[in-house]
């Protein structure tokens, strides 16, 4: 059986890593609101929660690109019949549309 060696940098006692875990959440959630503020241009700060203040529920309201940097994904719009479409690209430049049914993907 391996000894284990206690870390310095790891609280030992439960309140110390409670305390510590909230901060550290602090400071993810403040990166992603900040990586968020830089494509669409505001700056709500907070937890990142979904409150009435979310970037998530308005949707992005940006003057930069959008970038989808992936072969297998694409542009997902709902038609007003209820239908969730994908709209991708070939390499001629040609717009190509997938049905993918009612269900979100």
């Amino acid at each position: 059986m391996s000894k284990v060696r206690p870390n310095p940098l790891f609280p030992d006692k439960l309140p110390n890593l409670s305390r510590e875990l909230g901060v550290l959440w602090r400071e993810l959630a403040t990166a992603v609101n900040g990586v968020i503020d830089s494509i669409d241009g505001t700056s709500t700060g907070g937890s990142g929660g979904g409150g009435s203040g979310s970037k998530w529920r308005g949707g992005i309201d940006t003057t930069k690109d959008i970038i989808i940097d992936s072969t297998t994904s694409g542009l997902v719009l709902l038609d007003t019949a209820g239908h969730y479409w994908r709209v991708k690209i070939s390499t001629a430049g040609v717009l190509t549309t997938t049905d993918l049914g009612t269900t979100k993907p």
